[in-house]
């Protein structure tokens, strides 16, 4: 009788010690999954801004660099530029762009976009030229575009702006 005890209490043992190593690796796994599927959101997110960036200015090449969901407080937005083609320069450069709301990876997940509180610009560099009839290329520019329904305050910081004008 007491062989059969010691014998279920190796069992258990054992199985106790199975199921833990299996939590502690999917605990890992899940772990190491993170970054990845962080970087996949950041991704999406760049698509779609870069996406909605090129329908409203279609006559510029739009690019933005990357972009990364922080939960709970906005997204973080890098590296856009805007370009006439064939030019070599952008006309408009954005070192970072933060947009704070509410978003949140389930939200994304069900397709939802939480109103926007706050736009903060960082590191503007907008290059504008006269023609000679003396309309300004920046016209293409306006109207801003627009993500939601009640534009958000926008704050600009570290910008810089050159014209020039048509020789004549």
């Amino acid at each position: 009788m007491a062989a059969s005890g010691v014998g279920y209490g190796a069992r258990s043992h054992r199985f106790i010690r199975r199921v833990t190593v299996t939590l502690v690796m999917l605990v890992l796994g899940a772990l190491a999954s993170w970054p990845f599927a962080q970087d996949r959101v950041g991704e999406e997110i760049r698509r779609e801004f870069e996406r909605r960036l090129s329908e409203h200015y279609p006559g510029f090449q739009v690019m933005v660099r990357e972009a990364r969901l922080i939960e709970g407080r906005g997204v973080e937005i890098r590296g856009v530029s805007l370009r006439r083609r064939p030019e070599r320069e952008p006309r408009v450069a954005i070192d970072e762009i933060f947009v704070t709301n509410s978003l949140s990876l389930e939200t994304l997940l069900r397709g939802e976009w939480p109103e926007t509180e706050r736009v903060l610009l960082r590191g503007l560099r907008v290059r504008g030229r006269q023609d000679a009839a003396g309309n300004w290329d920046l016209q293409a520019l306006w109207p801003l575009p627009r993500f939601s329904e009640r534009p958000p305050p926008i704050q600009v910081r570290e910008a810089r702006v050159k014209l020039t004008s048509h020789p004549g």
